[in-house]
C-alpha cells in the first residue's frame, strides 16, 4: 500500500485553496472600498454642514440692516448684489445658484464640489417644501447645500426665517 497524495489530489487541493484565498481577498477589498466610500460620504456631509453654518451666520436679507419690516420688501433677485463677490457675502441668498469652491475652502483638494440654492418658500402651502412663485417674496428662505463628486453625494436643506421686529 502506497502512502501519500497523487498528483491529481494535490492539484485539486491547490485549486480549492486558490479559490478560497481569492474569494477572501475579493471580499476584503470590497469591504475596504465600502469603508472608503463611507469615509467620503462623511467628509461630504461635514463639508456641507460647514458651508451651511457659514451661510446661516449671515443676515436674512440685503435689506435687513434697513427698516425691513415687511417680508415683501426683501430683495430680489436672489444672488450676489452689486459689487459683492462669492468670497465676501453678507446675506444668506448671496450664494444662490453658486457652484464651486471658495478661497481657503476646506473642499479644495478633495475633488468635491458644492452647489448652493436659495429660494423663497410659500408658507401658506402644506409644509415648507413648496417654493414661492417667481417674484413672490416671503419671510422664509429654503437653503439647499449639495456636496458631491462622481460617487458621493450629500444634500443638506434648512429653512431660514426673518423675525419681523415689533413696532
Amino acid at each position: 500500500m502506497r502512502r501519500g497524495f497523487t498528483l491529481v489530489e494535490l492539484i485539486i487541493t491547490l485549486m480549492i485553496l486558490v479559490i478560497g484565498v481569492t474569494s477572501t481577498f475579493t471580499m476584503l477589498s470590497g469591504m475596504a472600498q465600502q469603508g472608503t466610500d463611507a469615509g467620503r460620504q462623511t467628509l461630504a456631509l461635514e463639508l456641507g454642514r460647514l458651508r451651511m453654518e457659514e451661510i446661516l451666520s449671515k443676515r436674512f436679507d440685503e435689506n435687513t440692516l434697513t427698516d425691513l419690516v415687511n417680508c415683501s420688501d426683501a430683495s430680489l433677485p436672489l444672488g450676489l448684489n452689486g459689487t459683492e463677490t462669492v468670497d465676501a457675502t453678507d446675506d444668506v441668498d448671496d450664494l444662490h445658484n453658486w457652484e464651486g469652491t471658495l478661497t481657503g475652502d476646506p473642499l479644495q483638494g478633495t475633488g468635491l464640489q458644492t452647489r448652493v440654492l436659495v429660494h423663497y418658500v410659500n408658507p401658506s402651502s402644506s409644509g415648507f417644501g413648496t417654493l414661492a412663485d417667481v417674484g413672490l417674496r416671503t419671510c422664509y428662505k429654503r437653503i439647499t447645500v449639495d456636496v458631491r463628486d462622481q460617487k458621493t453625494s450629500a444634500t443638506l436643506v434648512t429653512l431660514r426665517t426673518m423675525a419681523t421686529p415689533f413696532k
